[in-house]
């Protein structure tokens, strides 16, 4: 059964793993929209993971009015390295499965004064079976290095300094 029309708005969140969404997609994540969101000495920002065994979808999600103080790790993240099978289910034998990860935006991202992240961005698709549809607009953050992985995945930015550097994504 998938988890669908969910609207997730004005979170605090301190010493977390950001706001996380997925890891279990097998039945589906879509519309799904996150807004007006602070997160201080948070491992990651905004935070999508899902792994091949998995299978499922992560469709139509938005992200819009983050604040970011100290980031451990990447700002904004879309994996597919996230575990392997899901512990609670017997073992199976593993047979990879199409996890469709399209349509995700990330709006008004900003930093708060004096801290930084220690990546802008980490999209890291699977070969074959890219990420499609990634937006970035006025993402305005600090950051150590901008890139951790970009590959498999396609989609545009504006006024997002840093962002050009993942050659995958083209400007708006």
């Amino acid at each position: 059964m998938p988890t669908k029309d969910v609207y997730i708005y004005n979170v605090t969140a301190t010493h977390s793993d950001g706001m996380s969404i997925g890891s279990e997609v097998s039945g589906g994540i879509e519309n799904i929209t996150v807004r007006d969101i602070f997160f201080d000495n948070a491992n990651q920002g905004a935070y999508l993971k899902y792994s091949s065994p998995r299978g499922g979808y992560l469709r139509n999600i938005h992200f819009e009015n983050v604040r970011l103080a100290t980031i451990k790790s990447s700002s904004i993240v879309i994996t597919s390295a996230y575990g392997e099978n899901n512990p609670s289910c017997p073992k199976v034998p593993v047979h990879p499965q199409i996890t469709e990860v399209s349509n995700v935006s990330f709006t008004n991202f900003t930093q708060v004064e004096g801290t930084s992240s220690k990546h802008l961005l980490d999209l890291n698709g699977l070969e074959g079976h890219n990420i499609t549809g990634v937006s970035l607009a006025d993402i305005n953050l600090k950051y150590a290095e901008a890139i951790l992985h970009c590959q498999y995945a396609s989609g545009v930015y504006h006024n997002a300094p840093g962002a050009e550097l993942c050659a995958i994504l083209k400007p708006l």
